[in-house]
C-alpha cells in the first residue's frame, strides 16, 4: 500500500494548491499542499522518494499490477 498512497497525496496537494490560489485559506492550504508534496519526495518515515529517479533513495524495481 505505501507505494500507492502517493497518488492520493498528489491529488490532495493539487486540490489544496488550487484552493489556495482561489484565495480559500491560502496560507493554510499552501502549507498543506507543500507537506504532501514533500512526503511524496521523501519527507516520510521511510525517507524514500515515491517519485522514481528523485533523490538518492527511491524504488529501483517498481512493480505495477493491473486489475
Amino acid at each position: 500500500m505505501p507505494g500507492c498512497i502517493y497518488i492520493f497525496l498528489a491529488n490532495a496537494a493539487f486540490v489544496a494548491a488550487m484552493a489556495a490560489e482561489l484565495g480559500i485559506n491560502p496560507d493554510e492550504f499552501k502549507k498543506y499542499a507543500m507537506s504532501q508534496i514533500n512526503y511524496i519526495l521523501g519527507d516520510n518515515k521511510l525517507h524514500i522518494s515515491y517519485e522514481i529517479g528523485f533523490g538518492d533513495h527511491f524504488p529501483r524495481k517498481p512493480h505495477h499490477r493491473g486489475r
